[in-house]
């Protein structure tokens, strides 16, 4: 029995063949090719051999098993293949570099005052504003090409995929539910009082009219220096931000407010520089800037079930991503870590039109009772191979929370018979939605499933490139060769 790259002749053949030396690295390259059963002939060793010397960095792995499933060899998907399969690839924390970097690119040490403005204005039109015809007419040819490219340019979750997709929502707010009780469990055994439990509970129940306004996301402290900036600002056209009695209105939403200083913007002249410099580069201005992007940019539990509404966001991504780039080009310096913020969104989001090729899958990035968490929902359809309607199919869910912890779930569905499993990070994660079981049951009854559900108290590690996107076309795992005496 040999063992080891080295000592199997039929690694050490194909090269010899292919004209290459026996090197380690030519070694585990033919090695891996084996593994993932691909042709090891003089063509595609060359072929591999250029790829990897065009991506050094990579795997040969992940070269290899990238040519197996058909997705195209660029740098772009590379470096997202490499994150998948290092499960580093939630598209929530490349919106929130994005998020954290936007309002900084405002103020630049040496920008004049009209420059800030300026940048300013130009952000406001490309994450809040209107579209001109032209870019319309754009935005609905890229539509075409994003996430899948079927037919009609969606998200091809049709049939049994609504029917995930539809039972996907009713999981995250049960999820929800319990993530709520879990935060209120974690306070009370930190010694905060009942009492400051109750508001918690009552400020998330607020009207929408309330939610989100200045004065909750500020705070008293925030929101006076946010007024002593802006009264800094020296002009006559405030009214629409204080009230009456010359005070900041701390009712108006993330949104309402930057919409109003844009105007003020628009109508005015700022010559003092140093005023909104302080302003632009203050930690008020930029967490009420972020807040109302992500009120954009992130799903609340109950629309995700929805086709249109997934669709409709990443339509905007693709958008405004491609015209923040320009923004970047024509800012010049001071935009560096915001280009790399906005190239890693526009490549995950390329990268899952290509996985879309062949299975349907799409991350969602969501909004639960005050924090903001990664949500991957993987619909197991084969593309290439359609399987009868009638068939099973499977569905995967992950979220990463801040209370529950790792969270995922396996769902089966053969018709309307669902079966169900929850994997929990802890004991404590296990209870609460072990307590939530029957209320999970009852709804998807209602909608006319039969439901099996069981939680386990354990972690499901997830392989997105072994157990998703290679779900056909498994590893053939690690090849030996055997030299025996057949006489013996």
């Amino acid at each position: 029995y040999l063992n080891g790259d080295s000592s199997n002749p039929t690694l050490l053949k194909a090269l010899m063949q292919a004209g290459m030396g026996v090197t380690t690295d030519n070694l585990e390259m033919v090695r891996t090719m084996m593994e993932e059963q691909l042709p090891i002939d003089k063509n595609s060793l060359n072929q591999m051999m250029r790829q990897l010397a065009m991506f050094p960095k990579a795997a040969p792995s992940v070269i290899a098993q990238m040519n197996k499933l058909g997705i195209p060899v660029t740098e772009a998907n590379v470096q997202q293949f490499s994150n998948y399969k290092a499960d580093t690839a939630a598209i929530m924390k490349e919106l929130e570099n994005v998020l954290e970097q936007l309002p900084k690119s405002i103020a630049g040490e040496g920008d004049t005052a009209g420059q800030m403005t300026a940048k300013n204005m130009q952000l406001m039109d490309i994450l809040f504003g209107g579209e001109t015809i032209e870019q319309s007419q754009d935005a609905g040819a890229k539509a075409q090409e994003l996430l899948a490219k079927t037919a009609d340019g969606s998200v091809t979750i049709k049939s049994g995929e609504q029917q995930a997709a539809d039972i996907a929502k009713e999981l995250q707010q049960i999820l929800s539910t319990a993530e709520d009780g879990m935060q209120q469990t974690s306070a009370a055994g930190e010694g905060i009082q009942q009492a400051d439990a109750a508001k918690q509970a009552e400020g998330r129940q607020m009207p929408a009219a309330t939610q989100g306004s200045l004065g909750e996301i500020l705070g008293k402290e925030g929101a006076a220096s946010l007024e002593q900036q802006l009264k800094a600002l020296e002009t006559d056209g405030k009214q629409v931000l204080f009230d009456k009695n010359g005070n900041l209105n701390t009712g108006m939403s993330a949104e309402e407010f930057l919409k109003n200083l844009n105007q003020l913007f628009k109508e005015n002249e700022f010559p003092q520089k140093e005023a909104l410099f302080k302003l632009f580069s203050g930690k008020e201005y930029q967490t009420i800037f972020k807040k109302a992007v992500e009120n954009q940019w992130y799903l609340e539990p109950q629309e995700t079930g929805s086709k249109e509404t997934v669709e409709k966001l990443y339509n905007r991504l693709q958008t405004q991503m491609n015209r923040l780039d320009e923004f970047i080009k024509q800012a010049g310096s001071g935009t560096e870590g915001l280009q790399k913020a906005v190239a890693d969104v526009r490549g995950n989001i390329e990268f899952m039109n290509q996985i879309n090729q062949i299975y349907n899958f799409v991350q969602l990035p969501l909004k639960m009772n005050g924090q903001n968490v990664n949500s991957e929902l993987y619909v197991y359809t084969n593309k290439k191979n359609p399987r009868d309607m009638d068939g099973e199919l499977s569905a995967f869910l992950h979220l990463d929370m801040d209370h529950l912890g790792s969270t995922d779930i396996s769902v089966k569905m053969k018709g309307t018979a669902v079966k169900t499993n929850f994997y929990m990070a802890d004991d404590a994660s296990y209870e609460l939605i072990l307590a939530h079981a029957e209320e999970l049951a009852e709804r998807l009854e209602n909608k006319g499933y039969q439901c099996q559900i069981e939680v386990k108290s354990e972690e499901k590690d997830m392989d997105f490139v072994e157990d998703f996107l290679k779900h056909d076309m498994p590893s053939a795992g690690k090849v030996y060769r055997y030299s025996f005496d057949v006489r013996a």
